[in-house]
């Protein structure tokens, strides 16, 4: 007798999940494909995760998903399975980036490392440990780490970077926006680049580009959205809007306010001049 209920919120809700996905454009079903990088195999229940929303989805036996749970325009997509390598790429949607995905990911033969500490120890990924490094080392750059993210996870953002991040400025926009522009010791080039979990948010500029100011298309942030009153600067020419991220999903930021302090692995070719780097938390 109990199965008759749960028969029948199937038959009410599933309707109404089909008409979702039906009322979506065609391109928005853009499918990811996540291989084993050795034998080439399909791998099942991978979780993908849009890193700036965190909806997420598992792929299937044959190792794909639908990447209807992006934003119109594409995001910053997550890979994670147990016992591979993670993996943060920006993937793009749109009715011209229809083409499926394919990804490997490379098994991982050595346990990660665990830092003890007063506190329960916690697994930190490669890239955080790069990071603390990096934050140890100190020779170039400025950094804010996990501790004071978290004692201030009521700030925004750019607040909280204003007032500790030397040569960073800002620009208020509609909604709430914050444009990263230039910082005050780059004497040219454009605004700096920005990098989540070292994948780099906005296109590189034309070093060949007289000023890099006057161009043709408008002016864009990476997911598509155009900046307010800039319609008529060119579309490379991007201010990143930090109001995207949150305080309470990050684990560490750095900041080199001009491109001669960058780390070496780090692209150095780009006419944007410097660049802010964002590390997120680990749930």
């Amino acid at each position: 007798m109990r199965v008759v209920p749960f028969l029948l919120v199937l038959s009410v809700y599933a309707p109404d999940l089909a008409a979702q996905r039906v009322a979506l454009p065609s391109y928005r079903a853009r499918v990811l494909g996540v291989f084993d990088d050795a034998s080439g195999a399909p791998l099942d229940s991978v979780r993908v995760t849009d890193v700036l929303n965190g909806n997420s989805s598992l792929t299937t036996r044959t190792g794909t998903v639908a990447l209807y749970f992006l934003p119109d325009g594409g995001g910053l997509v997550r890979l994670q399975k147990v016992g591979y390598e993670m993996q943060t790429l920006l993937v793009p949607i749109s009715p011209a980036d229809t083409a499926p995905l394919t990804i490997t990911l490379r098994r991982v033969t050595e346990l990660a490392r665990v830092l003890t500490t007063a506190q329960p120890s916690k697994y930190i990924s490669p890239a955080l440990r790069n990071f603390e490094e990096r934050r140890r080392a100190a020779t170039t750059g400025y950094f804010v780490g996990d501790s004071v993210l978290r004692a201030n996870e009521s700030q925004r953002l750019s607040d909280l970077l204003a007032s500790r991040m030397p040569n960073m400025q800002f620009v208020g926009g509609f909604s709430g926006a914050m444009f990263l522009l230039r910082s005050g010791r780059c004497a040219a080039g454009g605004p700096p680049q920005v990098y989540v979990d070292g994948v780099p948010l906005s296109p590189d500029l034309r070093p060949d580009a007289p000023g890099m100011r006057f161009y043709n298309m408008p002016q864009r942030t990476i997911f598509g959205q155009p900046i307010p009153g800039s319609e008529k600067q060119n579309s490379d020419v991007v201010e990143f809007d930090l109001s995207r991220f949150n305080v309470t999903d990050l684990a560490g930021v750095e900041w080199y306010p001009d491109s001669d302090m960058l780390p070496l692995e780090f692209n150095h070719t780009s006419a944007r001049c410097g660049a802010l780097m964002l590390w997120t938390r680990e749930r």
